[in-house]
């Protein structure tokens, strides 16, 4: 028997680095997903397969054994499954095919989404309830490992319970507010690890303490106006808060050359606003151009980015047929 389940990505509207610093934030689930199907096997054996190719392992009591050094882009499931297999009573050997539209390394939650679908189609292999608040616990460790070192759990609260997640001070919540809105995603094909521009970051905060202080707050003001700005739906509202956000953000060091020609194209061609969506440095950023998005994608596309047009508040991790 196959289990089969899928977790979304994520988009951060407002806050990113906040959700740290105690700044505040808000994050949605958007429908771009990532599949993992589980399937039991009569030995020992662990076979996994994603788009960065295929490895095996063995079951020996509690451990995994990969007798193969692993490529970075899928470590990350190989400790998933590790983790799993210490925790609960699975003893025999399992295929897993991972599959994802979100492109790895953008910054739009794939390892949240990764590591939720996973042990969601863990838990049901074992027998087990696909429960999200075990999921959110057993999930957060191995997002902190993919956050390098630590992680507010707020993209992976919004892709494991799904909807629109807000972060008060650095406090991650499901929100009831339901922002059901189209947005474009331009991703400059420049994977980079999270882990590494957090630690930009962190050296930032540390060199100058008080210039760091006062952006935070700078950021603080745009994420309590941008809660008002989405419980009321108020688009122009938004785009204007999407812009000042972006300046911050682009202030703060994590944007780049590409995002930038994103930025500019996304406005140019009709959105109300556009800012860098995640840890930046690269990445992915996000546009709100009710009416226009098909425009704004192929403005995105021109600039040498790969755009998507995504719905908000999108369904959290789900068993799939």
């Amino acid at each position: 028997m196959n289990f089969r389940v899928s977790s979304p990505a994520t988009a951060f509207l407002f806050g990113e680095y906040g959700t740290r610093y105690g700044s505040g934030g808000i994050t949605t689930a958007i429908n771009l997903r990532t599949v993992t199907e589980v399937a039991l096997r009569k030995d020992k054996k662990i076979v996994v397969t994603t788009a960065f190719g295929r490895y095996e392992g063995e079951v020996k009591g509690k451990d995994v054994v990969v007798s193969e050094a692993l490529p970075s882009e899928v470590e990350l499931s190989l400790f998933t499954i590790e983790d799993f297999y210490r925790s609960f009573a699975l003893r025999q050997g399992i295929d897993v095919k991972i599959k994802s539209d979100i492109p790895p390394g953008s910054g739009i939650g794939s390892s949240a989404a990764m590591i939720s679908s996973l042990y969601g189609a863990l838990l049901l292999a074992a027998g087990e309830k696909l429960d999200r608040g075990e999921i959110m616990r057993l999930s957060k460790p191995l997002q902190a490992i993919a956050h390098g070192g630590s992680t507010s759990g707020t993209e992976l609260m919004a892709s494991v319970m799904g909807g629109l997640v807000e972060v008060d001070w650095d406090v991650p919540h499901p929100s009831s507010v339901r922002f059901e809105k189209k947005l474009v995603v331009g991703y400059t094909k420049v994977p980079r690890k999270t882990a590494e521009i957090v630690s930009v970051i962190e050296q930032k905060a540390e060199l100058d303490p008080f210039g760091f202080d006062d952006l935070m707050f700078e950021i603080k003001q745009v994420v309590e106006k941008g809660k008002v700005a989405v419980a009321d739906g108020d688009e122009k509202r938004l785009g204007v808060l999407f812009n000042e956000n972006h300046s911050l953000l682009k202030e703060l060091g994590i944007s780049s050359i590409q995002l930038e020609k994103l930025v500019g194209a996304a406005k140019a061609a009709g959105a109300l606003g556009a800012k860098i969506s995640g840890p930046g440095g690269g990445k992915c950023m996000i546009a709100l151009a009710p009416g226009k998005e098909k425009e704004v994608a192929a403005a995105i596309e021109a600039a040498g980015g790969k755009a998507y047009i995504v719905n908000t508040c999108a369904e959290g991790v789900k068993t799939e047929k």
